[in-house]
């Protein structure tokens, strides 16, 4: 199935990728529930134009976002041309890890919304070449995507 009417949350840094989200929140009709540090939100004017046409929640935290998310992604925490940042970032952005714990807790909101379906399975993808493991680093870039069984 497509995204339309799905919950997506985006855990991490307000920069291009959460941006990204955000606009096609709008033009492909999925919620979209953003969590990120303070002072690492999204671009305003993109969310008061999405906001008209999409349902957008942006909060501190990523335990709120992923509430009945049927996707939870995220990505690195110091992008390029940010190296520099890195050391201030890390403590900023621990909370915003998408680890084994935040994608279980993802699935069992998902599973408690949709009792009386039958159980939801996960399909686990990567963006790079590494498998995801339980110990995911701290840097990595992954998304969980939450699909009901037909």
């Amino acid at each position: 199935g497509g995204i339309e009417g799905k919950t997506v949350a985006w855990i991490g840094d307000g920069n291009n990728m959460a941006n990204s989200w955000i606009n096609a929140a709008y033009r492909f009709g999925f919620d979209l529930r953003i969590a990120c540090p303070e002072g690492y939100e999204p671009a305003d004017h993109l969310l008061e134009r999405a906001r008209k046409e999409a349902s957008i929640l942006l909060t501190r935290d990523p335990k709120e976002a992923i509430q009945g998310a049927d996707v939870v992604n995220t990505d690195v925490w110091a992008s390029m041309g940010q190296e520099a940042e890195r050391e201030k970032r890390l403590p900023l952005f621990r909370a915003y890890q998408g680890n084994a714990g935040l994608v279980a807790r993802a699935a069992a909101a998902r599973a408690a919304s949709d009792s009386g379906r039958p159980a939801a399975r996960s399909n686990c993808s990567r963006t790079m070449s590494k498998p995801v493991t339980s110990s995911v680093t701290p840097c990595s870039t992954w998304s969980r995507v939450f699909t009901s069984r037909k």
